[in-house]
């Protein structure tokens, strides 16, 4: 049975399927009406079909398998250098972000301390109460606009975080998936023919 699958691991979650599917109340129905047949027979014709049955759900197998290594070796699906590139440049723009939000907000804030210790020397001179006006309006703008961008870069990357399943998740999603097309393809049906075989036999035995 190892033939069939690249480790112990997934050989002990095979049997654990064939044992699950054992204990359907469709199955257990069915052995109760062949009594030539019991649990213990079925699971071992089951597992020794394993070939047959494990090429029902080779290619959901064959994803479970990838996913599994690439989540061991460190490596995320779907994305790769480029993206490892793309969170490196968004620590740059963070930190590039919070600087800009830091000295435009120093600023603002010397801009309006000069402005108001200078008050008293520009009363003749509106042109420069106006000048330093415009750079404490010009630097909390750029304070304030530099915040948003961050704010909203901050939540795109949370929400792509969020809609993003992690290595855990997607193991146990394909997982989920070989488990539900071996089981539905596979394990069931075959176990419904040894079903069907046992009863024509007991027929034909009381016949």
């Amino acid at each position: 049975m190892q033939h069939w699958f690249g480790s112990d691991e997934h050989r002990r979650q095979y049997e654990q399927f064939v044992d699950d599917a054992l204990h359907l109340e469709e199955t257990l129905s069915g052995l109760a009406a062949v009594p030539n047949l019991n649990v213990e027979q079925l699971r071992t014709a089951t597992l020794d079909a394993t070939p047959s049955i494990a090429e029902t759900a080779r290619d959901e197998y064959d994803r479970y398998e990838r996913t599994e290594q690439r989540f061991e070796s460190g490596i995320r699906p779907d994305f790769g250098a480029s993206m490892i590139e793309a969170g490196e440049s968004f620590g740059w723009f963070a930190l590039a972000t919070a600087m800009a939000v830091i000295v435009a907000g120093i600023s603002a804030v010397v801009f309006l301390i000069v402005g108001y210790v200078l008050l008293p020397l520009t009363m003749d001179d509106p042109g420069m109460q106006h000048t330093m006006q415009l750079a404490s309006i010009a630097a909390i703008g750029i304070s304030l606009g530099a915040a948003a961008i961050g704010g909203l870069a901050m939540l795109a990357v949370a929400a792509r975080n969020r809609a993003r399943p992690t290595g855990e998740v997607e193991v146990y999603l394909a997982r989920e998936e070989w488990r539900r097309a071996i089981l539905h393809r596979g394990i069931l049906p075959f176990m419904r023919s040894r079903l069907r075989e046992a009863s024509d036999e007991g027929t034909t035995l009381l016949g």
